[in-house]
């Protein structure tokens, strides 16, 4: 990801941004905007993604947006944001029981997107914390944080 020594949120950011290969905007959401139980969600737009989080504290927005960045940096499918969706089609339909995440543009189960997501963001963290000399897992070797 060539980050210096001593990376910050902004040198991820743009390490994240080259690997995506578009830019990213950052949109802190009120609670109602994301469904129920999201933290958090990518929109992959043709031109730029778009990752909204909800308020809370600064370290807890930091990792879930370091958990959005795992999603990209895996090749994961961002949610899209087509005609349908932003139109509202898919707004009253399995909300509950996870209906909209199984009809998801994905090619693994979601469970294993999400804790793959999740393992990464530990380790942005991490390498945010420790610096460039700290390598304790094989995902920070496979992506050379």
């Amino acid at each position: 990801m060539q980050l210096p020594a001593s990376p910050t949120l902004p040198h991820l950011i743009s390490a994240v941004e080259r690997a995506y290969g578009k830019p990213l905007e950052f949109d802190e959401v009120a609670d109602e905007v994301l469904a129920a139980g999201v933290t958090g969600r990518w929109v992959d737009m043709p031109d730029r993604g778009l990752i909204q989080y909800r308020r809370g504290h600064a370290f807890w927005c930091r990792h879930v947006i370091l958990h959005e960045f795992g999603h990209i940096l895996l090749g994961h499918k961002g949610e899209p944001a087509d005609g349908l969706e932003s139109a509202g089609f898919f707004s009253g339909i399995g909300k509950r029981r996870g209906i909209s995440w199984m009809c998801r543009p994905a090619a693994i189960p979601l469970e294993e997107a999400e804790q793959a997501a999740e393992n990464l963001a530990y380790a942005l963290a991490q390498r945010l914390v420790t610096g460039q000399d700290t390598c304790v897992s094989n995902a920070e070797r496979i992506f050379g944080l």
